[in-house]
């Protein structure tokens, strides 16, 4: 195994796809209760913009007055600060960490499904402290370990998630080749990017039978 770094970018991407993970169960509900708040704070705003354009309407399909809107508005952002706050709060929190819960519910969201034993199975390759959770230290050597793993005998189930979402930047579900030339790029230079444009082929090899620019999670977790 070479030595244990990784360049910048990559500790960048790794934290945030830390952070994501951590508690993401009980955030993922709370995202389901603020994204249609956002979406109608949104709307409103777009109304105000352009009153005659675009239109708000009520639950019962009835246009509103502008007092109404403002009294919506103004309850819409107080519910927001609400939540916002409490995701807030699991993002700060001292010690945070990743859960089975947490990989289960993310990995539906990418559209893959694991049984229960597959995903405690993941954790404990990494768990050091055998707590049943994977925590920032024990996240940060999964992934150092494995990039710098020249004998193919790393556990790679955690990594193959955790590369996908760390290309993944906008946490769209999947990845475009931009996105991936990205990341190897910033660990491999111009000078060696050459050499692992076969692992580039591989990743997207069905993109000329299926005509797509982007990855999504179950081919990718094959080809890697």
């Amino acid at each position: 195994m070479g030595n244990l770094e990784m360049n910048a970018q990559e500790e960048r991407e790794l934290t945030r796809v830390f952070d994501m993970l951590a508690n993401y169960l009980p955030k993922s509900k709370i995202m389901k209760e603020l994204q249609p708040k956002l979406d109608r704070k949104s709307t409103i705003h777009a109304h105000k913009k352009s009153a005659e354009a675009i239109k708000v309407y009520d639950q019962y399909g009835n246009i509103m007055t502008e007092d109404q809107i403002d009294e919506e508005l103004e309850l819409l952002e107080e519910e927001i600060e609400v939540l916002q706050a409490e995701i807030t709060k699991f993002n700060s929190q001292a010690g945070k960490k990743i859960h089975p819960a947490d990989i289960n519910e993310t990995l539906k969201r990418l559209g893959k499904k694991m049984s229960k034993k597959d995903i405690e199975e993941m954790i404990w390759e990494v768990d050091e402290d055998l707590d049943g959770c994977v925590n920032w230290l024990e996240f940060k050597l999964m992934f150092l370990r494995n990039i710098t793993d020249t004998s193919g005998m790393e556990p790679y189930s955690l990594f193959n998630v955790v590369q996908f979402m760390m290309y993944d930047k906008d946490a769209s579900g999947t990845v475009t080749v931009d996105e991936t030339m990205s990341m190897l790029y910033a660990r491999y230079g111009r000078d060696q990017l050459e050499h692992q444009m076969k692992e580039v082929t591989l990743i997207f090899i069905h993109f000329r039978l299926r005509k797509t620019k982007t990855q999504t999670f179950s081919p990718y977790e094959v080809v890697w």
